[in-house]
């Protein structure tokens, strides 16, 4: 029965290894759209017996607002392929890193602050690096550095962890190679 449960593990690390590429679909704009469906909420919570006429007309503008955002961020849709790292790729997230803690470096910032960035860094690049439109492996999916970088942190950690999942080996994987 151990060895059955080790050549699991084999065949699920092994296959790690040998993936090619992983589709991807996510709503890149989850935390907004949690952030307007919770203010819609509190906002239809607000009692309008108190307000004057043109404070209810306000109130039914910011309603109607927080409705138009929260069907345009319900549609968002990242599409695409995730690609495993090349060693030219890895070279970068590298450099990424160091260039990280020499910009924090320079300003004296604390430890956390360093780690965060270099954190930031490395989730930043790997996304980056790893993502592919679905129309064409070749090309990135974002076309710059800038672009991804207007992602919010929630987005880049939910993708970065796509990519942990089907091609980091964890410790355990390793040792039953």
């Amino acid at each position: 029965m151990e060895d059955i449960r080790k050549d699991e593990k084999v065949i699920t690390a092994t296959n790690k290894l040998k993936k090619e590429k992983v589709e991807v679909s996510i709503n890149p704009k989850m935390f907004l759209l949690k952030h307007f469906e919770e203010e819609l909420k509190k906002l239809e919570n607000t009692k309008s017996d108190n307000l004057n006429e043109d404070e209810s007309k306000l109130l039914e503008q910011m309603k109607k607002s927080f409705k138009e955002n929260i069907d345009k961020y319900t549609q968002a849709k990242l599409d695409a392929y995730m690609v495993p790292l090349k060693y030219n790729d890895l070279q970068m997230i590298k450099n990424g890193i160091l260039e990280a803690l020499k910009y924090t470096q320079s300003f004296n910032f604390d430890e956390d602050i360093r780690m965060k960035a270099m954190i930031r860094e490395e989730h930043t690049l790997t996304v980056y690096l790893s993502l592919r439109k679905k129309e064409d492996m070749n090309k990135k999916y974002y076309d710059s550095l800038e672009d991804i970088a207007k992602e919010p942190e929630s987005t880049i950690e939910e993708l970065y962890n796509i990519y942990l999942e089907n091609f980091v080996l964890t410790e355990e994987e390793r040792k039953n190679l």
